[in-house]
């Protein structure tokens, strides 16, 4: 999988880069604490995937620093499918990555996996027991993967948007996922009452002023599409 070696080869040479720039100025990495690693891919056997990404979360829930994650499909599109993990460093997901990347115990896996779409390690807004708010009966999970004009004035705009939410009947919880590295997309990872309920109230949440800013300062969207949640790790 290319795609995903080159992913795997920028995250290990940021990590090295902040290492070497710690090192010289005597600080810490900027990058610490947790993070979340999403994939979003398309899979050549839909049918039997879940199943395999079961055994293979068995054998990654061994490896040093996974929280806990969920594994997710899209509603319209059968082959179509997400994770989103979240890991105690950026050190141990990458580490974890280039494990399932490389050895040959999750080649049929990595074999199963047609295109991906997206793969990378961001900062989550929220500690790791957010997930548990997305566990919600019937929860639709909306993901938006998007890029912003000016970085500078984003989360401002974005935690008055999510705060709203918050007082919304539709919404059973978010993650808002910030780039880890510069030039990386923002990810809005967003848990509804229904596809419907959601889209009705993004709708009318564009329409008021106060929340204007945070509309007009995104620029791309790469991808906009809903998900349901077919399986969990890491929680009681």
């Amino acid at each position: 999988m290319k795609f995903l070696r080159a992913a795997l080869m920028a995250g290990a040479a940021c990590l090295a880069t902040e290492a070497a720039l710690a090192a010289d100025a005597g600080i810490t990495p900027v990058i610490k604490g947790p993070v979340a690693e999403v994939a979003i891919y398309h899979v050549a056997d839909p049918e039997n995937y879940p199943a395999m990404m079961a055994a293979v979360m068995e054998e990654v829930g061994e490896m040093p620093g996974l929280r806990n994650g969920v594994h997710m499909r899209s509603l319209k599109d059968p082959t179509l499918f997400a994770d989103v993990n979240l890991w105690d460093s950026l050190e141990e997901a990458v580490a974890a990555a280039k494990q399932v990347e490389t050895e040959d115990r999750f080649k049929p896996f990595m074999n199963s996996i047609k295109e991906i779409k997206l793969f990378g390690h961001f900062v989550p807004g929220q500690d790791g027991s957010a997930l548990r708010k997305f566990l919600a009966d019937g929860a639709v999970i909306e993901m938006a993967v998007y890029s912003v004009k000016d970085p500078a004035v984003q989360e401002g705009p974005r935690q008055s948007v999510y705060n709203a939410l918050q007082k919304t009947d539709a919404f059973f919880g978010g993650l808002p996922l910030s780039p880890a590295h510069e030039g990386e997309p923002y990810i809005d990872f967003i848990a509804w009452s229904s596809e419907k309920e959601g889209m009705a109230t993004a709708e009318s949440m564009m329409a008021m002023d106060e929340h204007k800013a945070f509309f007009a300062n995104a620029e791309k969207m790469s991808m906009f599409e809903f998900f349901e949640i077919y399986d969990m790790d890491g929680f009681e």
